[in-house]
């Protein structure tokens, strides 16, 4: 009767129900004197594909990353040229008796209806724009979701629409604020 433990094996096969559990329980059991690697032809179609889809998720994030700080600073701008526009505005309003709170939430709540058309107009297209990717790519063939779009995502779209109108709100609004009636209504 031999002891496993002393003697040496070249190779061994062993069957799994390929599971994803178990090729990482078999592929992290290496140590110093055991080197255990999967070499069949579908492991490694599976590892290419695996990092095919990895780069994609990567290439997909730097992508809606840049399209995402690109549509924060045309929001960020259209704004910001909207309120400054409107210094004459501003002026005869302070000169009326309107004071800077009255201003500010004129200016905000238009930001923030802008916002929300904004929101919602890119909430929509991001939602079809990845369902379309997810159907015409892998989904079909191997049942493998590459964008997600859930609701967190929506929020988070959310939330960056609204820090971006309120920073382009309250930056030139305090300025156009902190000026003199006269001053606001010469400067056009």
């Amino acid at each position: 009767d031999a002891n496993p433990i002393k003697e040496k094996y070249g190779s061994i096969i062993t069957p799994t129900k390929n599971l994803t559990e178990q090729t990482y329980f078999i592929l992290n059991q290496s140590n110093e004197d055991v080197t255990l690697e999967m070499t069949n032809l579908i492991y490694q179609t599976t590892a290419q594909m695996a990092n095919l889809i990895f780069g994609l998720k990567i290439l997909f994030w730097v992508a809606g990353g840049l399209f995402g700080l690109f549509a924060a600073l045309m929001l960020f701008n259209f704004i910001t040229v909207s309120i400054s526009s409107k210094n004459k505005e501003i002026g005869i309003l302070r000169a009326v008796g309107a004071r800077r709170l009255d201003v500010f939430k004129i200016f905000i709540i238009e930001a923030l209806i802008i916002t929300l058309i904004c929101f919602g107009i890119s909430a929509i297209l991001s939602g079809f724009a990845c369902n379309i990717i997810n159907t015409y790519t892998l989904e079909n063939a191997l049942k493998i979701t590459i964008l997600d779009y859930s609701f967190i995502n929506v929020l988070l779209l959310l939330g960056i629409s609204f820090i971006v109108s309120l920073l382009a709100t309250i930056i030139p609004v305090t300025k156009a604020a902190n000026k003199s009636p006269v001053d606001s209504i010469r400067s056009i």
